[in-house]
Parts: C-alpha cells; sequence; structure tokens
C-alpha cells in the first residue's frame, strides 16, 4: 500500500476534541502543507532571534532625574537677561541692553 493516496483528502476531520480540520499527511497537498508550514515557522523563529532589538541596541538607561544643573543653568540665564548689560552699538558706542532692545532703525 503507498503512503500517499490522491483519493485522500487535504483536510481531514479530527477524530478527538472539537470537530475541527487538519492536515492530512496521506495527500500530496496535504504533506506539502505540513512541510512549508514547518519551514515557515523556523525561518519566522530563527529571524526572530536574529533580528533582536534588545542585542542590536540595548536601551538606554533612564537619565537622572537631578535637576539642580538645569535649575542653576535657567537660574543664570534670567539673572543674565534682567541685569542691564553694557552692549556695543554698530557704530561702536556701549549702549545699555534695554537702550538696544528699544532702538528702532530709521532709513
Amino acid at each position: 500500500m503507498p503512503f500517499f493516496d490522491d483519493d485522500e483528502p487535504v483536510f481531514k476531520k479530527q477524530k478527538w476534541g472539537e470537530p475541527r480540520y487538519a492536515y492530512n499527511p496521506r495527500n500530496p497537498v496535504g504533506m506539502f502543507l505540513i512541510v512549508v508550514s514547518l519551514v515557515v515557522a523556523v525561518v519566522v523563529l530563527v529571524s526572530m532571534r536574529h533580528k533582536s532589538p534588545t542585542e542590536s541596541k540595548p536601551y538606554a538607561p533612564y537619565p537622572s532625574t537631578d535637576y539642580s544643573a538645569l535649575l542653576r543653568s535657567l537660574e543664570a540665564q534670567r539673572t543674565a537677561s534682567s541685569s542691564p548689560t553694557a552692549t556695543v552699538s554698530a557704530t561702536g558706542t556701549p549702549r545699555s541692553a534695554a537702550a538696544s532692545a528699544t532702538t528702532t532703525l530709521s532709513p
């Protein structure tokens, strides 16, 4: 008796559990579908292993929650912008920062 029989159906109803269908290994098409399913499953698992994002780029640790350096720089910016500082104008004469901000250009 040959193993493959073209008269066998591709899908066979399972005899146990819920009434569902499975590939029939006695049909050549059913055996082909079994082999293709296994090959696809192995390729997917191997490709998932080789393209794992945790191995290619490890996650960076969370940034430090020490905000003292940020607060110091913000405080320095605030004090620098609130205090009038002397700036040099285009004519070469020193002016205050408040005066240079309010100066308008005349044509």
